[in-house]
């Protein structure tokens, strides 16, 4: 493995640390296992930054393109202002939030001028994927053996450290794609042992992801990959590129949508909520178009006026009732009256609790941020898909650029049918790898800089 570890062998001291840093960012932002895991590696990122910046006398260090960072500026100015427009305060706190989540970008970006942190962001998601693809075995395991275990389990799907399918799989494809974007690396397929370790990690983190059964992760994974591939096959007709996306994405959705593919168990609810949802949303932005309904309100105004475009409370109620029939044995007809009433309300409040969201992140940001917002939103993925075609078609060797528009588009096209960024932990996780990968050529610029001053 020597040759894959020159990088390592080849740094200063202070590089060594950077890397390390980078290293603990990747692994514990996407395996979540403790708050510290979260809170060190931004620590020393910090004090990093603080030190080095005051060695150089210069701020310079915090300089990136402005097609770096604009889109992602202009994203979350547009949340904020929209809330703040509208006044909510709990609102705005949570905007707030979105951008408190952002600040890993800017860290990593800055580290990443600093030291070659691809090998050790590629370590830190290898042992991530390792450790929480063994975790499900072990919990797969333990449920086999008929044991009683206190974490989510929907319906056969489970994820890793407790947490839901669904987010453990948004992790996954946040890491996943810099493990499979390695494999073009000259010096990793030159070393056959890390080979080996690559091929085993990837295949437990694709294995892990089946697992939770969570397709729009499956379809993020497949789309995002499909449209890199394509990029790099027609680096000059990008429009060709994007046309055999869109058409493989149809006859993927197809079987995701109406032949009732069903990876890694059974769902606890149909595809027609979902829709129902989005509709729901449309008729929020409709009647708030510029600024929303807030980002702390869906959930009340979706449970109260808006709640008729789901379907009907009496069909609700009705499957409630049935479904308690059926569990006492007897007829509906048969449940007493207080009986009756407490399932009939109970059935209304625990669907509208599990959906606080429109498990689509276009339709949560029109219809919480209004058109401010939505298209705030947009503009943050078009400018970042734009700077890794960029950078893809003046680098086509480089692996890392590839793996960062891989990673973005897979998080994007999981939002369509679930949290997306919305969820903390994968816009954290998001705004981490984009920070290290589009963050490489400056690294590089910079360091030539020096060499030749």
């Amino acid at each position: 493995m020597e040759s894959v570890f020159n990088w390592w062998n080849h740094t200063s001291g202070q590089e060594k640390f950077v890397q390390f840093v980078a290293f603990l960012f990747v692994f514990g932002y996407s395996s979540i296992i403790s708050g510290g895991l979260l809170g060190a590696p931004m620590g020393l990122a910090c004090l990093y930054i603080v030190y080095d910046c005051i060695k150089k006398r210069s701020l310079a260090g915090f300089y990136m393109p402005v097609k770096a960072w604009l889109g992602l500026v202009l994203f979350l100015l547009s949340v904020i202002g929209a809330s703040m427009l509208l006044g909510h305060k709990p609102s705005i706190h949570m905007a707030l939030d979105y951008a408190y989540w952002a600040i890993p970008f800017p860290v990593l970006y800055y580290l990443g001028k600093q030291a070659d942190i691809r090998y050790a962001a590629l370590l830190g998601a290898m042992l991530s994927l390792g450790v929480s693809s063994a975790n499900v075995a072990y919990t797969k395991y333990l449920l086999l053996q008929g044991h009683k275990l206190k974490i989510p389990i929907d319906h056969g799907r489970i994820g890793a450290f407790g947490r839901t399918c669904n987010i453990y799989a948004l992790l996954v494809i946040g890491t996943l794609p810099l493990l499979l974007g390695a494999f073009k690396d000259r010096g990793i397929r030159a070393s056959r042992g890390f080979m080996a370790l690559l091929t085993a990690a990837s295949a437990a983190g694709l294995w892990a992801l089946w697992i939770t059964g969570s397709r729009g992760a499956m379809l993020g994974l497949c789309l995002g990959g499909l449209f890199v591939f394509f990029t790099l096959r027609f680096r000059q007709q990008i429009w060709k590129a994007l046309t055999a996306v869109l058409l493989t994405g149809a006859v993927l959705f197809s079987g995701y949508a109406f032949w009732g593919i069903v990876p890694g168990g059974t769902h606890s609810y149909d595809d027609s909520t979902r829709l129902h949802m989005i509709k729901s949303s449309w008729a929020m932005w409709r009647e708030h178009k510029v600024s929303g309904v807030g980002l702390a309100q869906w959930e009340p105004n979706y449970a109260g006026k808006y709640f008729s475009y789901i379907y009907s409370k009496k069909a609700i109620q009705n499957r409630a009732l049935n479904a308690y029939a059926k569990s006492k044995r007897i007829k509906p007809n048969a449940i007493p009256p207080k009986t009756r009433i407490a399932i009939e309300n109970g059935s209304i409040r625990a669907l509208t609790k599990t959906l606080m969201h429109p498990h689509n992140t276009i339709a949560w940001f029109f219809s919480t941020t209004g058109t401010i917002g939505g298209v705030g939103y947009l503009i943050f993925v078009l400018s970042f898909t734009g700077l890794f075609v960029g950078k893809i078609k003046e680098q086509p060797e480089e692996w890392i650029f590839q793996a960062g528009m891989w990673i973005l588009l897979a998080v994007v096209i999981h939002g369509m049918v679930d949290s997306g960024i919305i969820y903390k932990g994968g816009a954290r996780l998001l705004y981490v790898m984009l920070g290290i990968t589009a963050s490489y050529r400056a690294g590089k610029a910079d360091d030539l800089a020096t060499n030749q001053s």
